[in-house]
């Protein structure tokens, strides 16, 4: 889920035009923390329906504890991507969401 998220964070970045005379940083970085916040939300979601089919209490929320982990994992790592790809092409429409 969270590759989906980042290439389309990619896209978007590279599918935003760039202003006459002007570099459009903030649609840029808007569309990146709009996929960033998208991507644990939608991947607690679609654990929170799977979860649905466990019929034995303890491991149904143990399941929904650990997706609740692995939401906010996957926010940081979204983020620390996304700083290191920033980084890593700082001249490209990439550079500008950090």
């Amino acid at each position: 889920m969270m590759i989906v998220f980042f290439l389309l964070a990619v896209a978007v970045a590279y599918l935003t035009p760039n202003p006459k005379g002007g570099f459009d940083v903030t649609k840029r970085k808007l569309w990146f923390w709009i996929f960033a916040a998208l991507t644990p939300v939608v991947a607690f979601i679609i654990n929170y329906y799977q979860s649905q089919d466990i019929q034995v209490v303890a491991h149904k929320n143990k399941f929904l504890m650990h997706s609740g982990i692995a939401a906010g994992l996957t926010f940081v790592l979204f983020i620390i991507i996304g700083i290191i790809v920033s980084k890593a092409a700082p001249r490209t429409k990439l550079g500008s969401w950090f």
